[in-house]
């Protein structure tokens, strides 16, 4: 038996703004896919870029996504390694190939809609080249056998993508392409989903909300959607690293949080250090709708 869920116990909504969004993606219900075009050709735990720029086969995506009566693709057009799969001016592709034009395109013939998910303060590649806008450890510790000072800043080995060397490339050639890529290696695969993969092991990093990076993402978003016919733009890895509750504790924001309350919360254990994380994620959040709903109106914004 089974058992109807009235949701109006657990939220309200507006109708109007329903009304839209269903005008918006042309259709009452949404029946939608997903696809990370980065992440290789079977499974999770890979950064294929080979794969992405050579075998990706986004025609015969739409038509299975068409034959099974899908209308709604959600691409990761921005991995937590930082590649854009776009004709950007602005951030790295890694791809050399236009895979969120080319999707837009196919979508028009295959009446499919293109929601695109924009992974933002987790980002491999702006941590690789920009250090200093990289979040700040707040204390001293030890985790996933990584050892870490206070000071130090959040970029660490990456806890489950790995990546192969394409055939016929050397290390040193290929780390040029892929900058945050180091030398050590995991000879075997996990047998869980949030296991590790098997390859050479990336670096990752958590970017900190009050720097530059922020500004980065919001000319990102900008060109998106000024540039391609996509009906959503939602926000990924909104947040500060869950695996490490000292972030950020960068000059940036201990400066920032001092003016706003003072010098006698706690950095790290208050109620005001807290507030005030939360206050610089919605402080984002409210800047991407913003530049979203400047170039296109009709495009539903959301972060998750």
């Amino acid at each position: 038996m089974i058992k109807s869920v009235n949701w109006s116990q657990y939220f309200d909504f507006n109708e109007e703004e329903l009304i839209n969004f269903r005008k918006t993606f042309g259709a009452r219900k949404v029946f939608a896919m997903g696809l990370m075009p980065v992440r290789g050709i079977k499974g999770f735990r890979k950064l294929d870029y080979e794969f992405a720029e050579n075998s990706l086969n986004v025609l015969k995506i739409m038509e299975n996504l068409e034959e099974a009566h899908f209308n709604v693709l959600g691409l990761v057009i921005k991995d937590t390694d930082g590649a854009c799969v776009w004709n950007t001016e602005i951030g790295w592709n890694p791809t050399n190939r236009d895979i969120l034009g080319e999707f837009c395109d196919a979508g028009k013939d295959h009446n499919i809609q293109i929601m695109a998910s924009f992974t933002s303060m987790n980002d491999a590649y702006q941590g690789h080249i920009h250090p200093e806008r990289v979040s700040v450890h707040g204390k001293s510790g030890k985790k996933n056998g990584y050892v870490f000072k206070k000071g130090d800043i959040s970029t660490h080995k990456e806890g489950e993508m790995r990546i192969d060397l394409p055939f016929g490339i050397e290390f040193k050639k290929y780390q040029e392409k892929i900058p945050f890529l180091t030398e050590e290696r995991d000879e075997k695969k996990g047998k869980a989903r949030g296991s590790r993969g098997m390859g050479f092991i990336p670096t990752t990093s958590f970017m900190c909300p009050n720097s530059k990076h922020v500004d980065y993402l919001i000319e990102l978003s900008r060109e998106v959607v000024k540039n391609y016919n996509i009906m959503g733009f939602f926000a990924d890895y909104i947040r500060y690293d869950g695996g490490y509750t000292d972030l950020c504790a960068c000059e940036r924001c201990v400066t920032k949080f001092r003016d706003i309350y003072g010098n006698d919360p706690k950095i790290l254990k208050s109620k005001d250090w807290y507030d005030f994380k939360e206050n610089t994620i919605a402080s984002y959040a409210e800047r991407l709708h913003d530049s979203i709903k400047k170039e296109n109106q009709d495009c539903t914004s959301g972060w998750f």
